[in-house]
């Protein structure tokens, strides 16, 4: 680390920044008036250095820290060898501890002009993206406006500076707290905040995150990326996925779990994750697949369609609880209230889940949140998300995710059906029971069905009176369904038959028979078939002692959305 010797104004390097008492500049760059590395190091061997505005603000710096009995400073322009990668990437990495570390910082406001505070919400320094974490870390600073005439400290305009930048006033007074705060309320932080080059919009967050990554100028949008990756590492804070975008749906219909930019959490600053030790964590990994969350009970089904849900869902949303609250328009958390837990809404394909609808989150009420009846039964499921999705992949997926083949019940008051070794477990939704069909000739698919119904109880009348318990159930049958693609008559005028995909069912017995058992087909067409089963139940009467038979109808119905 490069200091400055206020009385010399020469640099010296330090090992060792932590055992130095040493002052720092936070300020906003005036394109070709900062003093660099090289230029600093032989300013008193070029006049014209001096004459810079740039080197004006370091030596106000210095004088400011000697006067405070401070013997060195830093300096971001001249303190840096941005010649030499190694060293620029060490002190970006470090930069918020270094910021943390200091006896002072003082904070230089150029376009705030003398008896104009109340100007100072428009100051260039509340939207630059360095200057966030340099206000966060450092434990006192101080304010000057153009003429350097100080107009406050940290302390004194704690509520100002709170309005600014929204930045929780607990986290401006410590900045140990950090980790306390949601991930979604501290990106939100910079959701408004630019920088020259693309790719500081990440590496300018770093501290706030405690990541430390190499830097790739040249990456681009990437670097942002890189970023969310580094904090799944590190944490299970699930509100890293409550971004929202008003990206057009006509444009891009699915998104990956990754946001592209800070401001797409313009939206988060009211996000507050659920530390209750009743929520189960979450697993998060990074694979070749994208992300990959297993945790217990954390994506709910659309097909559920509780009281609670007042949306308009689209066909096949999921709804991904991320265990946060979003406290935007409250003053305080009163713990007699029943707060929601933010959800985002899913939607999968063959092998895996997208952002759907993310022009908005849902709220889910948190009464209900970890009910078993909203999960996969309540059990660890894995599920893979894609980091990011282009337009032509999410084009590509359109036809996937649109095309399923639901199967609906209608059954007789008491009896229940069940759905049982679906094939293949990959086009299955176990939720809704449904296949991806992805509305292809090609598509074949298996599963048993169960009817079940409640005991009955027969009293005989022998030597010794007796109660025997019957159970109600048709046997298992197997089902195959499939879309074949049949050869249709063309107009004369054309050449060749043109090819209909329509569905076809097949049925078989799985083991023993069933009384009185009917089966038939109906309603078979382009979209829909149904299949009407008709079986008896063998009882005996307690009375006559006769045997009787009686007939319910199941149907199951299979339409092709």
């Amino acid at each position: 680390m490069w200091l400055i010797d206020t009385e010399t104004l020469e640099l010296k390097s330090v090992a060792g920044p932590e055992s130095q008492r040493y002052a720092i500049l936070s300020h906003t760059w005036v394109d070709g008036e900062e003093a660099s590395f090289q230029e600093f190091l032989h300013h008193k061997q070029a006049p014209q250095v001096q004459q810079k505005t740039g080197f004006a603000k370091i030596a106000k710096t210095c004088s400011l820290a000697r006067e405070r009995g401070i013997a060195y400073a830093w300096v971001d322009t001249c303190c840096i060898d941005k010649s030499s990668s190694a060293e620029l990437s060490e002190a970006i990495n470090s930069m918020f501890k270094w910021y943390q570390q200091s006896t002072v910082c003082f904070v230089y406001l150029a376009d705030l002009a003398a008896s104009e505070m109340s100007k100072i919400k428009h100051c260039r320094w509340f939207s630059r993206g360095w200057t966030l974490q340099e206000l966060i870390a450092s434990p006192v600073a101080e304010f000057y406006d153009a003429s350097w005439t100080t107009i406050g400290n940290k302390k004194s305009l704690l509520w100002t500076l709170v309005s600014i930048t929204k930045i929780d006033d607990r986290v401006l007074s410590d900045s140990s707290l950090l980790p306390t705060v949601a991930v979604a309320q501290r990106m939100s932080w910079a959701a408004k905040r630019q920088t020259t080059r693309v790719e500081d919009l990440a590496y300018c967050l770093f501290g706030l995150f405690d990541v430390n990554l190499p830097l790739i100028y040249g990456e681009g949008t990437k670097a942002f990326i890189r970023l969310q990756e580094a904090i799944i590492r590190e944490s299970d804070d699930l509100s890293l996925f409550a971004w929202t975008s008003q990206e057009d749906e006509a444009l891009q219909r699915y998104r990956g779990i990754f946001a592209r930019a800070p401001e797409e959490f313009a939206g988060c600053g009211g996000i507050v994750r659920d530390t209750s030790p009743l929520i189960p964590s979450a697993i998060l990994s990074l694979n070749n697949k994208g992300l990959e969350i297993t945790t217990t009970g954390i994506i709910l089904s659309s097909s559920v369609r509780p009281s609670w849900d007042t949306t308009s869902c689209d066909y096949g949303d999921y709804f991904m609880d991320l265990r946060c609250f979003d406290f935007s328009n409250n003053d305080s958390l009163p713990p007699e209230d029943d707060p929601s837990h933010v959800a985002i809404y899913l939607v999968r394909g063959t092998d895996k889940y997208v952002r759907h609808r993310f022009q908005s989150t849902m709220r889910v009420p948190y009464s209900v949140a970890p009910m078993p009846l909203l999960a996969h039964n309540n059990t660890s499921t894995a599920i893979h998300v894609p980091k990011l999705l282009q337009q032509l992949e999410s084009w590509a997926l359109e036809p996937l995710i649109l095309t399923k083949f639901k199967i609906v019940w209608e059954l007789p008051r008491g009896l229940a059906g069940a759905i049982l070794e679906p094939r293949p477990l990959r086009l299955w939704e176990p939720m809704d029971e449904s296949f991806i069909t992805m509305r292809s000739g090609l598509f074949t698919a298996k599963f048993r069905v169960e009817v079940r119904g409640a005991p009955f109880e027969v009293e005989r009348q022998q030597m010794l009176p007796t109660t025997e318990r019957h159970d109600t159930w048709l046997y298992p049958l197997e089902i195959e369904i499939g879309l074949e693609t049949r050869p249709t008559p063309r107009p004369v005028d054309r050449i060749g038959p043109l090819p209909e995909v329509r569905p076809y069912i097949a049925i078989s017995h799985i083991a023993g028979g069933t009384p009185g058992l009917a089966m038939s087909v109906e309603n078979v067409r382009s979209s829909d078939l149904w299949l009407t089963l008709d079986f008896g139940l063998d009882r005996e009467s307690h009375k006559t002692g006769y045997g009787t038979l009686e007939y319910h109808k199941v149907v199951i119905k299979g339409s092709f959305q």
